[in-house]
């Protein structure tokens, strides 16, 4: 369908699914450590900022150029989201109470909020315990 949309063959559109998924996983330990320097929340802000632009300008992409450039983009930045979510948790969690709890909500909450409505999808948050969802950030 992309393919057709751009006028190219499937071949040439076939590496838009690795453009994506390839520096997400490339980052994540950059973006880790990025997040400790400049603060979490800032870093979190900026990336889930990032994802929403590059994906609006992938919605309206008119060539193969700008859709592949934007969804190396948008996997740059994606891959800081999920690991900095794990360190907020740890960050946030108050010592006295168990952090295994909130820590697990985080990979529930991530399909379900992809699942979810859009209008629904920032008040995704998990049932057992966690005050938060993955969208709601707090202050370092």
């Amino acid at each position: 369908m992309i393919a057709d949309d751009l006028a190219i063959d499937v071949k040439t559109a076939a590496p838009l699914s690795s453009a994506f998924t390839f520096p997400y996983a490339l980052v994540q330990p950059a973006l880790g450590v990025t997040g400790d320097f400049f603060g979490k929340t800032r870093l979190m802000n900026l990336c889930l900022l990032v994802v929403a632009l590059s994906a609006l300008v992938c919605a309206v992409a008119m060539s193969f150029s700008l859709l592949l450039a934007m969804r190396v983009a948008a996997g740059l930045v994606a891959g800081g989201i999920f690991p900095v979510a794990m360190a907020l948790t740890g960050d946030l969690v108050p010592v006295d109470q168990p952090k295994w709890r909130s820590a697990g909500c985080l990979p529930w909450a991530s399909p379900a909020i992809s699942w979810a409505p859009p209008s629904r999808a920032s008040s995704v948050t998990c049932s057992a315990g966690a005050a938060y969802s993955q969208f709601s950030v707090r202050s370092d």
